[in-house]
This record gives C-alpha cells, structure tokens and sequence, in this order.
C-alpha cells in the first residue's frame, strides 16, 4: 500500500511537470527563473517539513501535482535554451518526461526498501525525522542562495554530498540493516522475558 501510494506521488508529480514543461516551452508564459528556483526550494522545505509533521494528511497526490507544476517550469527554461521547433519541441518534452519518470522509479527503487525494511522498527519515526530535517536544511541554503546569488556553506555542502550519492544510498542501506536486526534482537529479548 505505502509503495502503491508514493507511486502514485510520483506519477502526479509528473504530471504536473509535464503540462507546465509543454505550456511553458511552447512560450505560453514565462516567469522569472530566480521567482521559479526560489519556489522549487521551497516546495522542497515544505515537502521534508511534511514528511515531520504531516500538514497536508491524505492530500500528497495533490501537493505533489502542485510542486509538478512549479518544477516542470525549471525544466521548460532547459528546453526553451535550444530554440526547437515544435515537433522536435514535443519529442523533446516526452523524452524529458520519460527520463525523469525513468529517473525517480529508480531512486524510488534504491531508496523505498531501505524504509520498509525499517518501517515497523523503533528506529524509523527519528530515521525519517532526521532525514527530512536535513533536507529542511538543505532546502534553506537552497532558498537563501536563489535569492541572493550568493553561495553558501550550506550548499556547498549539499553539492559534495550529492556528488556521492550512490555512497549516500548505500549508508542508508546498510544502517537500515543493522537498526532492522539490532530491533529483531530488542524484541526478540522482550517476548523471550516474556515467555519466562
């Protein structure tokens, strides 16, 4: 059910960012670029501040639809650089929708088992927490470098670290291993007492 539904996330997701990324490439409507990057930030702030404390409860397909609509026209300042015609316009736009589609079932893909696997742990409330708190972090160094132009430790740091991803991935697999079987061992003490 849990994977059903970020699916579903996903998929409105990208729905959004297609119809703005076509209305926009096709030069519909133009926003300021800085307007748009500082709006990607924050919806990605309030996206990890959801993830805390759930302020849009059972309306994620939505918000996720939402935020579709403010990425899709970051994408669209990408295509309108090339000048394409409109054929091309629209191959351009379904090869970009189906390589960021393809992109998050993959992350999706390496990421989910992780919180499964540490779903009915102890561990996975302040795993989770801690997760979306540093991204919350991130998503301000984002904000305050958008509006001011200026770099900051804070992105600095997000660049190195998202140059290592695959390491990042990989941390959080293995440390889902070890909380997994460190709780098995917790609870299979209780019941063991318990039993006693």
């Amino acid at each position: 059910k849990g994977v059903y539904k970020v699916l579903l996330i996903v998929s409105a997701f990208t729905i959004g960012h297609s119809i703005t990324l076509f209305i926009a490439a096709c030069n519909l409507f133009k926003l300021p670029t800085q307007l748009i990057e500082v709006t990607i930030a924050l919806s990605i702030f309030i996206s990890a501040f959801h993830c805390v404390i759930p302020v849009f409860y059972k309306k994620e397909i939505l918000i996720a639809l939402g935020f579709g609509f403010v990425h899709g026209l970051a994408f669209s300042q990408t295509l309108q650089v090339f000048q394409l015609e409109k054929l091309d316009l629209l191959i351009s736009i379904l090869g970009f929708n189906l390589g960021i589609e393809a992109m998050q079932l993959i992350i999706i893909l390496m990421i989910i088992p992780s919180f499964i696997l540490l779903s009915p742990t102890i561990f996975f409330s302040v795993i989770k927490n801690t997760l979306a708190v540093f991204v919350m972090i991130i998503a301000l160094g984002w904000i305050f470098q958008r509006i001011t132009n200026v770099s900051n430790p804070i992105t600095e740091l997000a660049e190195i670290i998202f140059e290592h991803a695959n390491w990042l991935i990989l941390i959080i697999s293995v440390l889902a291993l070890i909380l997994y079987w460190i709780d098995f061992t917790i609870k299979t003490k209780k019941v063991f007492r318990y039993r006693q």
